[in-house]
């Protein structure tokens, strides 16, 4: 079982990494449903911490640390210079991401 506390801060982190990215991929919140975390209706809240609980639970730590140097480097790789170096090392790092999140699949795991 997941930390609840940590599958809410992560479905927070979620809708405000959804909302500020949807955009990029041709998709826009109405307008009169936008809203900041603390706005969204309960059951809203609850379904995305309930699916962050799940993925949390799922995941090893061995995975977790994977995922996450995957994704560090993705971000370094993300806010650093558009150099030679980021050239070399921008195929290197998406290929790590998506050897570790393709091991980390929810269809692996039974639903409730």
């Amino acid at each position: 079982m997941s930390d609840p506390g940590a599958a809410a801060a992560l479905a927070q982190r979620f809708h405000a990494a959804y909302e500020r990215l949807a955009p990029r991929f041709g998709y826009e919140t109405r307008e009169a449903s936008a809203k900041p975390w603390a706005e969204v209706p309960d059951n809203n809240r609850a379904l995305m911490t309930a699916v962050c609980a799940e993925l949390l639970g799922s995941v090893t730590s061995e995975r977790h640390a994977g995922i996450e140097r995957a994704l560090r480097e993705l971000v370094r790789l993300k806010d650093g210079p558009r150099d030679v170096a980021y050239v070399a090392a921008k195929e290197a790092a998406w290929q790590a991401a998506r050897v570790v999140l393709a091991d980390v699949s929810v269809d692996d795991h039974d639903t409730v």
